[in-house]
């Protein structure tokens, strides 16, 4: 019984640490994804990086709450003499059991 006791707190932390986990590597792939397609639709010729930031806000609001997008903005690049569109994604997920939240950047 005694082992129960203990081994109990340390499993349901385990188990609330890997759901945790879970949702900050589906919001973070969710946005890389909004993120890639903002740019694709911002690069496209007659197009411009605000049409690129919002069709990412609109994708990510799609799919993750709106809580958890901080601020998406679009600019015009270069990479090795290319020109590219550039979409940031700055979002914060809470942790599933209340506390400090994971914040990360995607672009």
């Amino acid at each position: 019984m005694v082992g129960f006791a203990l081994v109990t707190p340390l499993l349901c932390l385990s188990c609330v640490a890997l759901l945790h986990l879970t949702f900050v590597a589906h919001a973070r792939a969710v946005l890389v994804s909004a993120a890639s397609e903002g740019a694709r639709v911002g690069a496209r010729a007659g197009s411009t990086p605000a049409l690129g930031e919002r069709r990412a806000l609109d994708l990510a609001v799609g799919m993750v709450s709106p809580g958890v997008l901080r601020s998406v903005t679009a600019r015009r690049s270069s990479e090795s003499g290319i020109p590219v569109v550039v979409v940031r994604i700055e979002a914060a997920v809470p942790l599933v059991a209340g506390g400090p939240e994971t914040a990360f950047v995607v672009e």
